[in-house]
């Protein structure tokens, strides 16, 4: 009877917690609706994810989950969510037809095609499906199955915001304007028509040149949502369009009116004023509005980083001063930290703003701007391995920040880690594939990487979707150099020169295409405009200067660069460029003249001191070579770069002992670099033999194991052969060989370990080809030898 009694309570206590936890979940799901419906995404999110953990396989939950994330801009938690849903409920039509949509935005048209088509099985009528599909086969050219999908979508829920903004879309792209317009204008007629459909309705008018009416739209969308300030700011754009500043200021005193306590109304005003009345009349308005408003942080740093941004350093910092001293550790007083810092690393000030960074962080080390900040000051400073360090602790709490995601792939370029970099834009793609600057980042990164077929149709989509964006187009013009394609090549400098006719831009690119054309006439015609439109621009000078050399006319591009200097006698480049020609002329005292010039007017710049120890070099002068390196170090605030030159030339006077020694500092004050950790361990295992060096080289290696770097990879394995692991150390030479097939140095090194091994043939078979390659490589003497043997 007791256990009768016992198993009878602890059902109750099952069922209770059963009907507890169902009672919460749809609890979290009520609040979530009604959150999502007032648009505070952020709340419903929480409320849906809180149901989800409740119950992971409630497809609704998930769904929605998935809903708030994706009008939050979190792209890759809402994918997650839709696919939950979908594994939850492969029946659930939503979650394909937005999970679709998503695969568009991100490029995978095809995969969004595959999603679809099980949910068209169970339902052909569903307009949100077809009205994706209509969205994949638009985006993968197949126009005229997209209009058929979007005209049946709108038939069969003549209501359906998406459906009818994605057939307005369609009819617009084909150059159909008038019944775009009037689709959505009737849309917007009918009762409940959201803000968005007025938004579409504005932007097809301006698309059409009808600015009136897309003012029209646009005020009816403020008057549906009064104090929305971005509809009034895009009032505002266009009214400035058509050049109507006072229609465009009235616009926004409105909006100060509307929303008083808005800083970033006031703030725009007062831009606005800058821009079209006068710095002074922006001044004086801001100067009012901060006074009336003294506890109002927000503009006053604003009235700082207009300041800033009109070359007023001195009023700008004495803005932000003020701030500290009124709220001293507060989170204003911080933020006017981190505004100064900026400013002083943007005016290279980097000793005056380390310290402000460190009070910032010292309160909050976790600060996000602080810790960017001091990310650029170390990539400023040559650290690239402690940017990556900050970036990445920004990262954790931002995931989703695309440019988080931009500064730290740059950090990892600038530590020689591509596959790093490559992998974190790629993450950034996927989460913002509209985003067209992590897009051409990534595919700067192939053609670095010598990928340029693979990176040029995605420059050609970027250059159709940013016409005139000098970015994309410099960017497409080189791929097009590298490939040999010279008319394309000229067709994009044209792009560029009818872009921007003012700038230099355009003959400087003419130049270099005619110079790759083997047409060095037209190129120097095509430099010598660029000169003279931009007579105190780098580019044009220094292509001249190697052009001037390639013909053998030395004098006359020393000419040139000293009636350069006489012009802008503070310019390091120009002097620096004369100190080269000269070296070329073996004038190596007057060479390393001019290299101490450009020192003089810029001592941080490693260039002029790598070039000053190379004509030293040259002359046999090897301690003053090492000088030279070491005081570039010191003046540079020890420059990576500039160790490593000093190391490399350790090792090639056979002074190894030095070589290792600079090394291991570089790896002390930089110890995440993998550079000096990946040259440490191959000097190391190189040069000695005894334990203790064999152990440190496995140490310093250990950490590429699980790289995807081959020249890291190949480190690894040949650090474990030289300790006699030939087993493992065959598996990764291996791994390194798969990636990088055509790369010599693994295959010899390979073949070494397969030869420790036993496996002769194996071992000939990749000597011989590693051999192959047109140029000698470390150990190809060594690789000739031992292939003759086993030819033997």
């Amino acid at each position: 009877m007791r256990f009768g009694r016992l198993a009878t309570f602890v059902l109750a206590v099952l069922l209770a917690a059963c009907g507890g936890a169902e009672a919460r979940k749809a609890a979290y799901m009520a609040k979530g609706r009604e959150y999502l419906a007032a648009h505070n995404f952020e709340k419903a999110r929480l409320e849906f994810r809180n149901a989800v953990q409740l119950d992971p396989n409630d497809a609704e939950a998930s769904f929605l989950a998935g809903q708030a994330d994706e009008r939050l801009g979190n792209v890759r938690e809402a994918v997650q969510m839709y696919q939950d849903t979908i594994q939850s409920n492969s029946k659930h039509l939503g979650a394909r037809a937005q999970l679709a949509k998503l695969y568009v935005f991100g490029g995978a048209a095809d995969k969004a095609l595959e999603l679809i088509a099980p949910g068209l099985a169970i339902a052909p009528n569903d307009p949100d499906l077809l009205t994706s599909r209509a969205m994949a086969r638009q985006a993968l050219g197949d126009k005229p199955s997209a209009r058929v999908d979007a005209e049946k979508a709108v038939q069969l829920a003549p209501t359906n915001e998406s459906a009818i903004v994605e057939l307005a879309t369609i009819y617009s792209q084909a150059g159909e304007s008038a019944p775009a317009i009037d689709l959505v204008r009737k849309a917007v007629a009918s009762p409940g028509a959201s803000v968005n459909m007025h938004l579409v309705l504005a932007q097809l008018y301006l698309n059409a040149d009808r600015h009136p009416e897309a003012v029209q739209a646009l005020q009816q969308a403020i008057a549906l949502e009064p104090k929305t300030l971005i509809n009034r700011f895009r009032l505002t754009q266009v009214l400035l369009l058509d050049k109507n500043v006072d229609a465009a200021e009235a616009a926004l005193r409105a909006a100060v009116a509307e929303v008083p306590d808005s800083a970033e109304a006031k703030l725009a005003l007062a831009n606005l004023l800058s821009t079209y009345r006068s710095y002074d009349v922006a001044e004086s308005e801001l100067r009012r509005m901060t006074a009336a408003s003294p506890n109002d942080y927000q503009l006053r740093l604003g009235l700082g980083q207009f300041y800033a941004s009109h070359k007023k350093p001195q009023e700008a910092e004495a803005v932000y001063r003020q701030i500290i001293k009124d709220d001293g550790t507060g989170p204003n007083g911080l933020r006017a930290r981190n505004r100064l810092a900026s400013d002083y690393l943007a005016a290279n000030q980097l000793d005056a703003a380390a310290p402000l960074l460190d009070e910032v962080l010292k309160e909050n080390p976790r600060d996000a701007d602080a810790l960017t900040t001091r990310a650029q000051l170390s990539l400023a400073r040559g650290k690239a391995d402690a940017a990556i360090t900050d970036l990445r602790a920004v990262q954790r709490d931002q995931p989703n920040s695309i440019s988080v995601q931009r500064q730290l792939a740059r950090a990892y370029l600038e530590n020689d880690d591509t596959t790093m970099a490559e992998e974190t834009l790629r993450a950034a793609v996927q989460t913002a594939p509209t985003d067209w600057g992590a897009r051409l980042d990534l595919v700067q990164l192939l053609g670095r990487t010598s990928r340029v077929n693979e990176a040029l149709p995605m420059l050609e989509k970027l250059a159709e979707e940013q016409p005139g964006n000098l970015d994309v187009l410099n960017a497409l013009f080189r791929a097009q150099i590298a490939r040999k394609d010279f008319a394309g090549a000229r067709r994009t400098a044209g792009l560029v020169q009818a872009a921007k006719p003012e700038l230099s831009t355009g003959s400087f690119l003419s130049g270099v295409v005619e110079q790759a054309d083997g047409k060095p006439d037209a190129a120097r015609a095509a430099f010598e405009r660029a000169a003279t439109m931009a007579p105190d621009s780098v580019e044009p000078v220094e292509a001249l200067t190697r052009l001037d050399l390639s013909q053998q006319r030395p004098e006359q591009a020393i000419a040139r660069l000293d009636k350069v200097i006489a012009r802008f006698p503070k310019n390091p480049v120009a002097r620096n460029l004369k100190g080269e020609v000269l070296a070329q002329l073996k004038r190596t005292d007057a060479a390393i003249g001019s290299f101490r010039e450009a020192i003089a007017l810029m001592p941080g710049w490693i260039v002029p001191y790598r070039n000053t120890a190379s004509v030293e070099v040259a002359a046999g002068r090897n301690e003053d070579a090492i000088k030279s390196l070491q005081e570039g170090l010191k003046a540079s605030d020890e420059a990576p770069a500039l160790a490593g030159d000093l190391a490399g030339f350790y090792e090639r006077l056979g002074r190894t002992d030095e070589a290792i020694a600079e090394y291991e500092g570089l790896l002390k004050r930089h110890p995440e670099s993998s550079v000096a950790a990946n040259n440490l361990a191959m000097l190391l295992v190189t040069y000695r033999s005894d334990k203790a060096s064999l152990d440190r080289a496995r140490t310093l290696a250990e950490r590429f194991a699980s790289s995807r770097n081959p020249e890291l990879i190949d480190t690894w394995g040949w650090v474990l052969f030289k300790r006699g692991e030939t087993a493992d150390a065959i598996v990764a030479l291996q791994k390194a060989v798969d990636k990088a097939p055509q790369e010599p140095v693994p295959r010899y090194h390979l073949a070494m370990a397969e030869l420790k091994s036993g496996a002769r043939d194996l071992a000939r078979t990749n000597l011989d080809q590693a051999l192959q390659s047109p140029a000698p490589f470390s150990g190809s003497d060594v690789a000739k030898k031992t292939l003759a043997e086993l030819k033997r």
